[in-house]
């Protein structure tokens, strides 16, 4: 099974002012930023450690779905909040 990162921004809005819907204001929710490939799994535990700043900037959460073999069913799925991670000081090198 594949181990697929997904960093996705919950709430967008944008302003249009140019075409079709000029002067209309467009509301979107969960958008992908991103699709990552993290490895495969197997029935042993595992862990992956992803650096926060290897992210999209304006994710604002990751999804973390197990994907059957060849584009198969999902078969787990997790979302966990980036603003708390964000939020933490930086270490000194």
């Amino acid at each position: 099974d594949e181990v697929i990162l997904v960093p996705f921004r919950k709430h967008i809005v944008t302003r249009v002012i140019r075409g079709e819907n000029q002067c209309r204001t467009l509301e979107e929710s969960n958008v992908v930023r991103e699709l990552r490939s993290v490895g495969q799994t197997s029935a042993q535990f595992q862990q992956w450690h992803i650096r926060v700043d290897t992210l999209p900037k304006d994710a604002t959460d990751v999804a973390v779905l197990v994907q059957r073999p060849g584009q198969g069913e999902i078969v787990r799925v997790a979302r966990v909040s980036l603003a708390p991670v964000r939020e933490l000081p930086r270490r000194a090198s």
